[in-house]
């Protein structure tokens, strides 16, 4: 399967296990937010049983997908409910799981995990992420990550039928990692007497 860039790879990875084998389309080494896309790499998306990618955040991965038109895609901006970048403070009602309804995520986690990906090293302060107001890295957020790994895992089942219930159980473990890696973070914040940070890149929405 082809997934766009590493966060979408991770998730890939951890919900296909030892069934699949997943390529991402942004290099080694490469900016995912302006990756441009080799003759070779643009047909990857039509040879993958399965692409996920993030519509709107990598114009040439967007370019590929429709030029190749593969059978099973997932855009995780659905399932991650992308919102505003203004909306600091949003709940999570709706996501079905335990302890991840009606709490506000703070700044501070974010760029925690923006660091633990390994995307907190890139100086990313001249990029534009002109999504309507929108904020695109929703994989800052553990509870939206883990609702895409969840949809993942319907996906993966359609295009693999015989193992559709193994996706599904690792799609429930790595959720449920992720919301208590959330909870985890919620606990040890709430005693922060300062809680502004200030960043060099518009991230942590």
């Amino acid at each position: 399967m082809a997934a766009s860039f590493y966060p979408l790879q991770y998730v890939s990875e951890q919900v296909g296990g030892e069934l699949a084998s997943v390529d991402s389309l942004t290099p080694a080494g490469a900016d995912a937010h302006d990756v441009e896309l080799s003759p070779s790499t643009v047909a990857g998306p039509g040879e993958a049983d399965v692409v996920v990618q993030l519509s709107g955040f990598q114009a040439a991965v967007d370019d590929a997908v429709d030029r190749t038109n593969p059978e099973h895609v997932l855009d995780a901006a659905g399932p991650a409910e992308l919102m505003a970048a203004s909306d600091h403070h949003h709940s999570h009602e709706g996501h079905g799981h335990a302890g991840g309804e009606g709490h506000d995520h703070e700044h501070a986690e974010d760029e925690a995990h923006d660091h633990a990906h390994g995307q907190g090293d890139h100086d990313h302060a001249g990029h534009d992420h002109d999504r309507g107001g929108v904020d695109p890295h929703f994989w800052l957020d553990p509870v939206k990550l883990a609702a895409v790994a969840e949809e993942l895992a319907h996906e993966f089942g359609a295009a693999d039928p015989g193992n559709a219930e193994t996706y599904r159980a690792d799609a429930t473990r790595l959720a449920g990692e992720l919301i208590d890696l959330d909870e985890e973070f919620r606990t040890g914040l709430e005693s922060c007497d300062r809680r502004t940070v200030v960043a060099g890149h518009e991230a942590y929405g």
